[in-house]
């Protein structure tokens, strides 16, 4: 309780200040404040470095055949279009001389390999891992017996510059028409 004289009346009034009062408005800031900073914390994860890290990409070229059009083809007419996709860890697949062949499409029906020159896919010096797709044209395949229709599958594989060699991969059967 506090005392006071009031100037216009010059009498001594009494005042009551509740210390509930204020003290209530501090407990409910003081609230507000603490769910304010709860709601602020960090979330923490554990990275457990056996199940959550990537192993490192391969230098050695991986492919996988994406598609083959057409499948069945005129001889001397029709190219047979293969999409190949690559993987290498260290992206050196590629030449930069036009006589260095790097792609290699053989038909199974006699070992006859067609070589494809591929410039760089990243540049030369640099290490990095790349991937994307390979077109390939095989124009005007063959009848190697003559006259009759002949099926046959195309092996391919990709050599990179430090001389290792991709999986071996498999076409589907392609029919070749006089």
């Amino acid at each position: 309780m506090r005392n006071k004289i009031n100037p216009n009346t010059d009498k001594l009034t009494s005042e009551y200040k509740s210390p509930s009062g204020d003290l209530g408005v501090l407990i409910f800031t003081l609230f507000l404040l603490s769910i304010l900073l709860n709601s602020c914390t960090k979330e923490e994860k554990t990275i457990n470095t056996e199940t959550d890290k990537k192993p490192a990409p391969s230098i050695t070229p991986t492919i996988s055949l994406q598609s083959v059009n057409p499948t069945t083809v005129v001889q001397f007419k029709d190219s047979i279009i293969f999409n190949i996709k690559y993987n290498d860890g260290d992206g050196d697949i590629g030449f930069a001389e036009a006589d260095s062949n790097t792609l290699y499409l053989t038909d199974t029906r006699k070992n006859l390999t067609e070589e494809y020159h591929i410039a760089p896919v990243a540049p030369i010096g640099v290490k990095i891992s790349v991937e994307g797709i390979l077109r390939i044209k095989l124009e005007h395949t063959i009848l190697l017996s003559g006259t009759t229709q002949e099926t046959t599958t195309y092996t391919i594989k990709l050599r990179d510059r430090s001389g290792h060699f991709s999986n071996l991969i498999t076409s589907p059967t392609i029919t070749v028409n006089p």
